[in-house]
């Protein structure tokens, strides 16, 4: 237990720290390398059952759908001058270069925006379907130079682990960029923060309480298949922590109450759902842990796996119905 507090408490001290920092990149490359070590666990797991994923090409796709979801402002022309202002600071440059490096920055920006999400209508990135093509295509190709060849495992793997680990957590990263403002503690906040933390202390939450309430009072098993050791109690107490904390954080960051609860309910369901469907493929590879790289919770990906289903939700959702904050 003194691990596993431990670990989560460095954990989140380093979560947080992302979250605030005003800048989505410096989050996207922090979820980018949770994303990398989550998929290497998840290939490492399938090998053992004789699945040989193409390691390269799914690490390369889950580091574009993460780095995909980051929101390109449109004023691309004030960005190149910012970026380039950072740097004049230390390297002086003369005005006709600046302005040319300036102009060349914007066409760039501007080039990358066209394939990043926008906030305006309910669309995914083009950068997705974009990664699947390429996936596949060069999946097959190192497919066939391969003496033994299985492309309908090993391919499959591939694209699964990149969706399922970098698509999905790639939604923090999305949530991260609404631009619109939320109030907190009497000050403006961007609300991309708010709601990132919204969607962490729900899950967080969830497995808190159900792990302290299916202790204490676990007496019915929940998925005796999948995973013997979480019952009834302990899912409905877990439910009940993510519903309070929806309520509380809602309450500061000045949410509706109706969509607070909602949405606490909703992700209490869900955060669960996401730790079942991971407990499900470690019980088909046959393996307790997909790692041991944190100290009393296992490998990243046994940490992470109730937000993958947790952030899309609450993305979508706030899409849907709270638009205002984007």
């Amino acid at each position: 237990m003194l691990k596993r507090t431990v670990s989560a408490l460095i954990g989140m001290v380093f979560i947080i720290s992302l979250v605030i920092i005003p800048n989505a990149i410096p989050m996207a490359a922090g979820v980018a390398l949770v994303a990398v070590l989550g998929v290497y666990e998840l290939y490492k797991g399938a090998e053992k059952i004789d699945i040989h994923p193409i390691w390269w090409l799914g690490m390369i796709a889950t580091v574009v759908c993460v780095f995909s979801a980051v929101t390109v402002p449109e004023n691309t022309e004030e960005l190149a001058q910012n970026m380039l202002a950072a740097v004049s600071r230390d390297f002086p440059l003369p005005d006709e270069t600046a302005n040319e490096i300036v102009n060349a920055l914007s066409i760039h920006i501007q080039g990358f925006a066209r394939l990043t999400l926008k906030h305006d209508v309910l669309s995914i990135t083009p950068m997705f379907p974009l990664m699947i093509t390429g996936l596949l295509f060069l999946g097959f190709l190192t497919e066939f130079f391969r003496q033994k060849r299985e492309p309908l495992k090993n391919i499959s793997i591939t694209l699964f682990g990149a969706v399922y680990v970098g698509w999905l957590l790639s939604h923090l990263v999305m949530l991260k960029c609404f631009c619109g403002q939320m109030e907190l503690l009497g000050k403006e906040v961007p609300a991309g923060n708010c709601l990132v933390m919204l969607v962490l202390l729900c899950t967080w939450a969830t497995d808190t309480f159900a792990f302290f309430a299916g202790k204490r009072f676990g007496r019915h098993k929940l998925s005796p298949q999948s995973s013997p050791n979480k019952t009834w109690e302990g899912s409905i107490g877990g439910w009940a922590g993510s519903v309070i904390l929806a309520c509380i954080t809602g309450y500061f960051i000045h949410l509706p109450f109706a969509h607070a609860l909602f949405m606490g309910a909703v992700f209490g369901i869900v955060s669960q759902m996401g730790d079942l469907t991971e407990s499900a493929i470690k019980r088909e590879i046959g393996i307790k842990d997909f790692g041991n790289l944190i100290p009393g919770h296992g490998g990243v990906l046994d940490r992470i796996d109730s937000i993958l289903f947790t952030a899309p939700f609450a993305y979508y959702y706030i899409m849907l119905f709270l638009p205002n904050y984007m």
